[in-house]
């Protein structure tokens, strides 16, 4: 499979990718197949994005069938310069399990890190898409919140899910809490009680290395205070 950006001469066969996702999958996108831009306005938007830092498509070929695709598009405002938008992320159902869709938003996120001065990148995905989800959430993005009832099709609505993954910035450093996995010490301890015969449980000789913990965290605070000042 070639990834690559779409310029001009693939406006034609983005535009049959596009219509056919749209009606494949109607829950899973904001537009209609009736909403898609004709060939001629793809083919202008898609000459200006190659060499811009605020707009690209990326596009998958099996030889020479488009398979899928996926874009990313800038804000241009001064205070909103920071925030990049993924969307029209698609993979025909032919190419599917194959590894495709994780290649090709990968390489869409990448892509964007080289925008200058890129901070974070948003999307949306419809709650009952389950398996885009976790791809998303693999490749580092979380949930900031949900939009109940967001889509409606016919009598039907669809909850979308807004995601982010700051790629450099404050929050990109700060990153998400980490979570200690303890259970290797619980293990230990089951051992030392089983050793020394019962003199002491697993849950006194836990409880008496968090207060050693404790203790060393708080020597430890003091003399970083005194030290800062």
């Amino acid at each position: 499979m070639l990834i690559r950006a779409l310029g001009h001469d693939d406006a034609a066969t983005y535009h049959a990718l596009r219509v056919r996702s749209l009606r494949e999958h109607p829950e899973a996108f904001g537009r209609t197949p009736e909403e898609v831009d004709p060939v001629d306005a793809i083919a202008r938007r898609l000459a200006e994005n190659l060499g811009s830092d605020a707009d690209f498509l990326l596009g998958a070929f099996d030889g020479r069938a488009l398979v899928a695709a996926s874009g990313c598009h800038r804000e241009q405002g001064v205070k909103h310069r920071h925030i990049g938008y993924i969307w029209g992320v698609y993979v025909a159902p032919e190419v599917r399990r194959t590894g495709l869709g994780r290649k090709i938003f990968e390489a869409t996120v990448e892509r964007a890190r080289a925008w200058p001065d890129l901070e974070q990148l948003w999307l949306e995905v419809t709650t009952i898409n389950t398996s885009a989800r976790a791809l998303y959430r693999s490749c580092g993005f979380r949930s900031v919140a949900v939009k109940t009832a967001s889509l409606k099709l016919g009598d039907r609505y669809y909850d979308e899910e807004f995601m982010v993954l700051h790629v450099r910035g404050p929050a990109a450093l700060s990153g998400r809490p980490r979570r200690i996995d303890y259970s290797w010490l619980r293990r230990a301890l089951a051992v030392a009680a089983l050793r020394m015969r019962g003199q002491a449980s697993p849950r006194k000789l836990w409880r008496r290395w968090r207060a050693q913990r404790s203790m060393r965290s708080s020597r430890g605070s003091a003399q970083r205070t005194v030290w800062g000042g």
